[in-house]
């Protein structure tokens, strides 16, 4: 009990600023640090992290950043799904995936991650809260700030302030919850442990699953917010599907209340119902010969017999009837007389 009171009196949480609009949610946490240290101190295997959730009218959550697993692992937290990497510092949140975890991480000579003390050469990463006093643009290399949170302006002595922005959501009233949370031992410090074959590291790896303590809180609140949702898409005005039309303006918008600006895709017209002359004869449509409907999709006229079609087809002078190899206007070959071509 007295571990826990200690513990519970190192930082404390605070909401400097809270708003939703047109369906998206936005709040400013701030962490008040109370120790004259940085926070989690002393050993590298020591987290803290925040965890926040917000949950509808009816208890069900839209959004939970920094979700802790019964094995003490943090859901998003990019070390404890692979020991290579770390989750890195953050001043806007804006998906379940980043989480704000206050750690050092340590590097070997050749910069890769470990959690081994004697092979930790420098900080990947330490952007443990500060005590107030602290500067981090004067502090001296072995206690300095290492990682995002050196260009985190909010990440300062004794604070830090950090953005939740969660959008899509409906109009309404919704329930922020958010806690700090602190792990003496952090998962992937227990998993690289659990690589050692000795008895001892078999020991605690007993001891520490079998642990419900895993996790405990140091600083938690709770608040209320309600405001309006998104506009629709024919709404917003925006051009939402890049054809240079807003909102009623665009003929995919039936009303201010449609979520869909994208135009009904019409196919386009055959040739004989479009409107066109498309064969370049002057006629266009259903009045020209070449069309037997709306639907016909060929404009261009079937070709005359070469005995109808004016034109001299094999260079004699004569055209059509007045040449004597034409039959009749359907005889569709004015070179030779049809008594020479066979047949009847």
């Amino acid at each position: 009990a007295a571990s826990d009171a200690m513990l519970k009196s190192a930082a404390s949480l605070e909401v400097v600023g809270q708003s939703l609009v047109n369906g998206t949610l936005e709040m400013t946490l701030k962490v008040n640090t109370m120790t004259g240290h940085k926070l989690p101190t002393s050993f590298p295997s020591r987290r803290a992290f925040l965890h926040v959730r917000v949950v509808d009218a009816l208890g069900s959550t839209l959004f939970e950043s920094g979700r802790v697993n019964a094995d003490g692992s943090i859901v998003g937290a990019d070390a404890d799904s692979n020991p290579a990497a770390y989750e890195p510092h953050y001043d806007v949140i804006t998906s379940e995936d980043e989480v704000q975890i206050y750690e050092s991480i340590m590097q070997n000579n050749l910069g890769a991650v470990t959690y081994t003390l004697l092979r930790g050469a420098a900080y990947k990463k330490d952007n443990r809260i500060l005590p107030r006093g602290f500067d981090k643009t004067t502090a001296s290399g072995d206690i300095r700030v290492v990682g995002a949170a050196v260009d985190d302006d909010d990440f300062i002595g004794g604070s830090d302030r950090i953005t939740y922005r969660v959008g899509g959501l409906p109009g309404g009233n919704y329930r922020v919850e958010a806690e700090l949370l602190y792990q003496s031992v952090s998962y992937a410090f227990a998993q690289d442990l659990y690589r050692d074959n000795s008895a001892e590291s078999e020991a605690f790896k007993t001891m520490f699953n079998a642990s419900p303590m895993k996790t405990s809180q140091i600083a938690s609140l709770a608040f209320d917010v309600s405001g309006s949702a998104a506009p629709a898409a024919c709404n917003d005005g925006i051009d939402n599907d890049g054809d240079g039309l807003v909102d009623l303006a665009d003929p995919g918008c039936a009303d201010t209340f449609d979520n869909d600006e994208f135009n009904t895709v019409t196919p386009p017209a055959a040739a004989c119902g479009d409107g066109i002359d498309n064969d370049g004869d002057g006629l266009v449509d259903l009045a020209d010969p070449g069309c037997t409907d709306s639907s016909d999709n060929d404009e261009y006229n079937a070709p005359l017999p070469q005995c109808s079609d004016g034109i001299d087809n094999d260079g004699d002078g004569r055209i059509d009837m007045e040449d004597a190899s034409c039959s009749g206007p359907s005889d569709n070959d004015e070179r030779y007389p049809k008594r020479y071509r066979g047949g009847n």
